[in-house]
């Protein structure tokens, strides 16, 4: 019972959307949500379903434990919710300081100082820019769609995601195909064993871009 890109949600009381992607966990490497698209082309959301909410999947469709209004009460999915450190983020003054960290420090002057010098007791201390990582690189999960960056074993991009599906119980990726040209696209489905880590730049394999160009030229 696999769970795959594309695929129509259907909730207790009807259709839900489509599996637009997946979330993957940084660390066990395997699926936990479906991000399921709800509504017209241009006027859509999207919302994280738990895999666990799966009940069963027939064909191109998969069941789940959810009606219309649990559904609606489900995170949403944005990007920015599931990847990593901002690479523009600027951390505090002291954040860049060696030896005894000085945030305390840092802290009780600004409280000190009250509303003296504009700084003020409101908003972030002495003004820092926002962005940054509210939680640990670890826990980060990225998301695959379709059109995801296929990535060789240098990191070299070698071409996109078409399809990709993880069992319904597990998570584990089972299948992946890439797409390759720019025109006409050639799909080609690779090893699911060939899958290193799903990261926030792409689904990084562990072979060289000869083998998976060798493959692609044999499909």
């Amino acid at each position: 019972m696999d769970v795959s890109i594309g695929a129509d949600v259907i909730g207790t009381d009807g259709k839900l959307g489509e599996v637009q992607g997946v979330i993957v966990d940084a660390r066990s490497e395997k699926v936990t949500e479906l991000v399921v698209k709800h509504g017209g082309l241009f006027s859509g959301n999207a919302r994280l379903v738990p895999l666990a909410s799966v009940t069963r999947a027939e064909g191109d469709q998969i069941h789940v434990d959810l009606d219309k209004q649990h559904f609606d009460i489900l995170n949403g999915f944005t990007e920015e919710g599931v990847r990593g450190p901002d690479p523009d983020y600027v951390g505090p003054p002291d954040a860049d300081q060696q030896g005894t960290h000085q945030g305390n420090f840092e802290f009780r002057t600004t409280w000190a100082m009250g509303s003296m010098g504009g700084l003020g007791t409101s908003g972030k201390p002495l003004g820092y820019p926002g962005g940054e990582q509210l939680a640990p690189d670890f826990s980060q999960r990225p998301a695959v769609v379709a059109g995801t960056p296929v990535l060789a074993a240098d990191g070299e991009k070698v071409g996109e995601v078409g399809e990709f599906a993880a069992t319904a119980d597990t998570g584990t990726p089972q299948r992946l195909t890439m797409k390759t040209g720019f025109l006409f696209k050639k799909e080609t489905e690779l090893p699911a064993d060939w899958i290193k880590a799903v990261t926030d730049d792409g689904i990084l394999l562990h072979v060289e871009k000869s083998e998976v160009e060798a493959l692609a030229e044999k499909g």
